[in-house]
């Protein structure tokens, strides 16, 4: 599956320790946790240590939500496994309480929660107040969606969001 591409200029790489909005850092992208979440090994620092980083404006499946979560996983998982990779923060770098960072992920010019979306496998979902790259989802989302490919497919389209799936779920727990 292609990655279709997202350009936009990138700023400089930066090792700083305290990372601004719209810095960037240089990794490599070692393992996939989920569709929407990666472990990542900073490239430059003395002691880099492995990062779990989520992808900011980006809702994927479930893996129990089936086929498409595990469609989603595999697929982010042949973009970045084994990749250089450029982290880009927006407004927000993590969530109280959530061990992991919130990034946009860059392999060279293509924006990988872009592209996660354009293929099918996930839907744009803004996050306040991350919203720099908002608009790219959006267009990846309706490229998707008239492309009729992955969860917009008519013929076995997703009928329940990962979110309304997540809250019934929680609802059926004893």
């Amino acid at each position: 599956m292609g990655l279709g591409v997202v350009a936009l200029g990138l700023t400089q790489c930066q090792p700083a320790p305290s990372i601004d909005p719209g810095e960037t850092l240089a990794v490599y992208g070692q393992r996939v946790i989920s569709g929407d979440t990666v472990e990542v090994l900073p490239l430059v620092g003395d002691q880099p240590q492995i990062q779990q980083v989520r992808l900011i404006g980006v809702e994927v499946p479930e893996w129990e939500q089936e086929p498409w979560g595990d469609a989603a996983q595999r697929w982010l998982r042949g973009a970045v496994e084994g990749q250089t990779l450029t982290l880009e923060w927006d407004v927000q770098r993590d969530e109280a309480g959530d061990d992991r960072q919130w990034a946009y992920v860059w392999r060279g010019s293509t924006l990988i929660n872009g592209a996660i979306v354009t293929a099918g496998h996930g839907l744009a979902q803004p996050q306040f107040p991350n919203l720099r790259h908002r608009l790219i989802l959006q267009r990846s989302q309706e490229t998707a969606r008239l492309r009729a490919v992955g969860l917009w497919d008519p013929d076995y389209p997703l009928r329940e969001t990962p979110t309304e799936f997540r809250q019934r779920q929680q609802r059926q727990s004893p």
